[in-house]
């Protein structure tokens, strides 16, 4: 009888190591070189991979998702340095990327013309009664009634809204916002386990937006807009802070952070399940020991600086082709 439970155990245990074999993702440790990292830094095996990231990520053929490890790391990559702007409102440090860089991730592609195309067809709602109670056109019915305000006794004026274009933040008139997370991926036939879009951001959103001009005609005391041009970009934030539900679901389950993937090591074996608090632990303990190893070397390695950044997109734009004016109703 415990011969069999014996066996038993061990055909368990063979199924959930391949379970797990199935869902991990690669990386081998024998990717450091010889005295690239001083002996307390090599045990401390999470945080070694985190080091290796671009390297394994470049491995894994996910080029994308290689430098913007890398600019989280170091600050820098294949493709620039990071870009810094004290006035964005979460990090300083910012990347803009063009769209075309996830051209392999069918996601991507996916929502992004889903949004548009939804984008074009909300337009018409602009003209409607209900607009003036919708939360999608407050702020373009403020920015008319500004207009209004400036054009007092002009008997015909056009002002254009401020372009989105010339706006890194939040542009003025936002129509739509879709977030894409784990379930968006899979739903589009895309592994996150085989996806560069996803390895780089994760979850992330696609936000759309209008620039149109403001008008009234002559003899008439009705306000217009004419859509000109709808343009829509994927907004990212590239940090490894755990959510409120996270932390207290901690509390309760033993769960302290957020999961990040299953991680097999070629070189022994082994497993490492990485968390968001492995990279909190990275910033607070291997990147001023690393930093100090350099130093005392007088390396002229880039050193570590574990900026969290916003990443966003060029824009993907479409030409309103319609000459159709909708009167903003109610609206005095």
């Amino acid at each position: 009888m415990g011969a069999a439970m014996s066996e038993a155990g061990h055909f368990l245990a063979a199924a959930l190591n391949t379970a797990i074999d199935t869902v991990a993702l690669r990386w081998d440790s024998r990717a450091i070189a010889k005295g690239e990292l001083p002996d307390d830094l090599l045990a401390m095996k999470p945080q070694v991979l985190i080091y290796l990231l671009p390297r394994v990520f470049q491995s894994l053929n996910d080029p994308m998702a290689s430098f913007f490890s890398s600019l989280w790391l170091f600050g820098t990559g294949k493709f620039g340095d990071i870009k810094k702007n004290d006035n964005l409102p979460r990090t300083p440090y910012y990347w803009r990327f063009k769209i075309a860089d996830f051209s392999n991730s069918e996601t991507l592609k996916s929502v992004t013309k889903s949004v548009l195309d939804k984008s074009l067809d909300l337009l018409p709602q602009m003209g409607t009664v209900d607009a003036a109670h919708d939360e999608r056109w407050k702020k373009l019915r403020a920015l008319a009634s500004r207009a209004r305000v400036a054009h007092k006794g002009d008997d015909e004026w056009t002002e254009s809204t401020p372009d989105y274009r010339s706006v890194m933040i939040t542009p003025d008139v936002l129509l739509e916002t879709r977030q894409i997370d784990t379930a968006t991926y899979l739903a589009n036939g895309e592994s996150p386990l085989k996806s560069d879009a996803y390895a780089a951001m994760g979850p992330c959103a696609v936000r759309s937006y209008f620039w149109a001009d403001i008008k009234k005609r002559s003899g008439d005391e009705k306000t217009y807009v004419r859509p000109k041009r709808v343009g829509i970009r994927i907004w990212d934030d590239y940090n490894f802070r755990d959510d409120d539900w996270i932390s207290n679901l901690g509390g309760l389950s033993g769960i302290a952070s957020q999961f990040l993937g299953v991680w097999a090591n070629s070189a022994d074996g082994s497993y490492i399940v990485l968390q968001n608090s492995d990279f909190n632990a990275f910033r607070e303990k291997f990147m001023h020991r690393y930093n100090e190893f350099l130093d005392s070397r007088r390396s002229g390695k880039p050193r570590l600086v574990c900026h969290d950044f916003s990443s966003f997109s060029d824009y993907m734009e479409v030409d309103v082709a319609s000459t159709i004016e909708y009167p903003l109703l109610g609206l005095s």
